[in-house]
């Protein structure tokens, strides 16, 4: 044990002792031992820092925060002093119960008010404690450094949810015994018990639930732990009589919140106990019933609706022989997806749930109930949610599905509408594919957003087309060209195909500055090797009157000679200016 941890234990020690002016003493010489050490381990990273130092701070922050805690307690029940004629300031209680500043005369403190006053900020400390808890690192050792400062004036059984989520941390990270450890401090020791003396006996019914050792949460997490005991048909068993006594008992928010949380852990649990290859409509079926409870009992809840949608997605995988059970199950599942997506997007990850619902519409959107669950789902969610998945609409817009694409075209325009900034770049791109329908697609969205955002396109246009002539330099299209003509023509003997190759390429040169401003590199490269090009251009033009081979060998004598001075300029290649190569790029 080194200095900071000897100075950090002492002053716990201190104030189980109730020593509380050795407790401060104890944290300060604590912090003057830990700088120098903070300092290294911080100027190397933050990562190599957190474990020894920023936790070891937070601890002595909360120590500071248990020890004011614990004077405002004592402060309330030190005797008053006599009355006299000048004001006294309020107590901590009288604050709390927004008083007035000063009173002439103090009130009756009743053991009563002062339970209640301490409770309160103990609450609010708790609040902030948790607040600060769930932003540490998931790791074990740090949450028990931490946990170890707040049973302090915490007891697990006051602090029930936090002690849970430490079970949940220690089972993730397969330490089984501390996970039992944790659960047995909440109360779980008593489930525990009931299955040693027998299995097959409910752990919890309606009647336990109306003592107040017996805590629903608690043994609802005790079944996911045996389930990770790989004890499965124990804990499937037992969730079902969980499941009984939760429905016999009265409703309250919380009660249906475990209740959602038992009927969604149901349905995953019955599909993992069966094999993949034993899949079928009935077990569908049976585990949609328990998701479709839990999205009737919380219609709000994300997860729900996640697990809901995904096991329909599932039960489409399944079902493609079936083409009236494969179209239930996947207008099922986008709807599920649009709930889950609407109801979780500011709570958790929800990318895996706008994949599959992209994999469904662009695998099924041209059947009419998926068709119609994607018209009004699309309507449920943020526009927001589309605008990391740009690509993926855009690469669909030659879809077949005339259905799909109706909407499709829709949905892109509504992007363009709302983020016209985001949708510009990628779908001026696709404008200029080679595909006749993808590039009459794109430009109808362009021309949408163009009546919107003129300028925004003008400049959109001028960038790509710009950056374009930078990554494919003149000479680079003439090598490339050179090569493949020269497979066409000696390897494959198709000297259509080649003269079909180089053709574009001699367009551009003979129409140099007439359509746009050429750059300083390709007036270099003009200057360079336009006459030979020139010349072989006219070779092939005469093998076309006169059939002559004579003529190609000729006009493969200049492609040869300009491919050979092309390469070595592309291997002395190292950097472009973009005065030379985009000189309206460097103005904009």
């Amino acid at each position: 044990m080194d200095d900071t941890e000897s100075q950090l234990f002492r002053a716990v020690t201190c104030i189980r002792s109730n020593e509380l002016e050795e407790a401060k003493l104890a944290i300060e010489e604590c912090r003057n031992t830990m700088d120098p050490t903070i300092r290294s381990f911080i100027s190397e990273s933050y990562a190599r820092a957190y474990m020894p130092c920023v936790v070891n701070l937070q601890n002595l922050a909360e120590l500071e925060e248990i020890i004011a805690h614990l004077q405002r307690g004592a402060s309330l029940t030190k005797p008053l002093p006599p009355n006299n004629s000048r004001p006294v300031r309020e107590s901590f209680l009288q604050n709390h119960l927004n008083r007035e500043s000063y009173v002439d005369v103090m009130p009756r403190v009743t053991p009563q008010s002062l339970r209640i006053a301490q409770q309160d900020d103990l609450g609010r400390l708790q609040k902030i404690w948790t607040a600060r808890l769930l932003g540490v690192d998931r790791d074990i050792k740090v949450w028990q450094h931490v946990m170890l400062v707040r049973s302090l004036i915490l007891e697990p059984k006051d602090d029930v949810d936090v002690w849970l989520k430490y079970a949940r941390l220690c089972r993730k990270s397969g330490h089984l015994n501390l996970a039992a450890s944790a659960l047995a401090s909440v109360g779980a020791n008593v489930f525990m018990e009931s299955i040693s003396i027998d299995p097959n006996m409910p752990i919890l019914n309606v009647h336990m639930l109306e003592q107040e050792t017996n805590n629903p949460v608690v043994a609802f997490a005790y079944l996911k732990h045996l389930w990770a005991e790989n004890k499965e048909e124990l804990a499937l068993r037992q969730l079902h009589f969980l499941i009984e006594a939760l429905e016999a008992y009265d409703e309250s928010d919380e009660l249906v919140a475990l209740r959602v949380q038992a009927y969604t852990q149901l349905g995953k649990w019955q599909v993992a106990l069966t094999e993949p290859k034993k899949h079928s409509d009935t077990l569908f079926d049976q585990v949609l019933s328990c998701l479709n409870t839990a999205t009737r009992l919380d219609p709000t809840n994300g997860k729900a609706w996640h697990e809901w949608a995904l096991m329909n997605f599932r039960a489409t995988e399944s079902s493609r022989d079936d083409p009236a059970a494969l179209e239930r199950y996947a207008s099922a599942a986008i709807h599920g997806f649009f709930k889950s997506i609407s109801f979780g997007h500011r709570r958790y990850d929800v990318t895996k749930d706008v994949l599959r619902l992209l994999t469904l519409w662009f695998n099924y959107g041209g059947r009419s109930e998926v068709h119609s669950a994607m018209s009004l789902g699309l309507n449920e969610v943020s526009i927001d949610t589309w605008l990391e998945f740009i690509p993926q609409l855009i690469a669909r817009l030659h879809s077949p599905a005339l259905n799909m694409n109706t909407l499709l075209h829709q949905l892109l325009t509504r992007i363009g509408q709302h983020h016209p900034q985001a949708l510009i770049y990628p779908i001026t791109v696709a404008s200029t594919s080679v595909g006749t329908k993808r590039k009459l697609a794109a430009e109808g969205i362009l021309a949408a957003v163009r009546r919107h955002s003129p300028q925004l396109v003008q400049e959109a246009e001028l960038v790509s087309r710009e950056l374009i002539r930078v990554a494919i330099l003149w000479n680079e299209l003439w090598h490339g060209a050179l090569e493949e003509a020269s497979r066409l023509y000696f390897a494959v003997r198709d000297t259509k195909a080649m003269l079909n190759e180089l053709a574009p390429l001699h367009k551009l040169m003979d129409g140099i500055g007439k359509t746009e401003e050429p750059t300083l590199r390709e007036i270099a490269f003009y200057q360079a090797f336009a006459r030979d090009l020139q010349q072989a251009k006219a070779w092939t033009d005469r093998y076309e009157m006169t059939q002559c081979t004579d003529d190609l060998s000729q006009a493969w004598d200049l492609y040869f000679n300009v491919f050979n001075r092309i390469k070595k300029q592309i291997a002395n290649l190292s950097t472009l200016e973009l005065a030379n190569v985009g000189p309206r790029l460097l103005s904009v």
